[in-house]
């Protein structure tokens, strides 16, 4: 099975890609049928569907951004934007001052004893990449 290949560039087109969807539901929602025999939901109901998947598209929206800017600000991606981000295993101590000798991995079996990683980035926590 071959290896996932996926450059921190990637993040950035799938925050817009999730943006451009959630602007195209957006303008069509006034086009939005009374028909309910597709889905046996009223206009109404469908309208607030389609809202909570845009609230849902999003999070993803804002997590993309996030984690490309996180990734844009190690030197690894400085000077080779087009390495891996599963091969991932750098010191982002001067990023992260606070925590001296702190590493960034994209998954866990990267981790090792003797470092002490803040970031596992294939993980869906927000709150920690703000």
């Amino acid at each position: 099975m071959a290896k996932n290949f996926m450059v921190y560039e990637d993040y950035r087109k799938a925050a817009l890609k999730h943006l451009k969807t959630c602007e195209y539901m957006i303008d069509n929602l006034g086009k939005i049928s009374n028909d309910d025999t597709l889905d046996g939901l009223a206009k109404q109901e469908r309208k607030e569907h389609i809202l909570r998947e845009i609230y849902y598209l999003l999070g993803y929206v804002l997590e993309g951004v996030v984690c490309y800017c996180i990734y844009k600000k190690v030197s690894t991606y400085q000077s080779n934007p087009n390495k891996n981000i599963y091969d991932l295993d750098d010191d982002v101590s001067s990023v992260a001052t606070s925590i001296p000798n702190a590493h960034i991995a994209f998954h866990k079996k990267n981790s090792t004893p003797s470092k002490t990683y803040i970031y596992f980035l294939s993980t869906h926590k927000y709150a920690n990449y703000i």
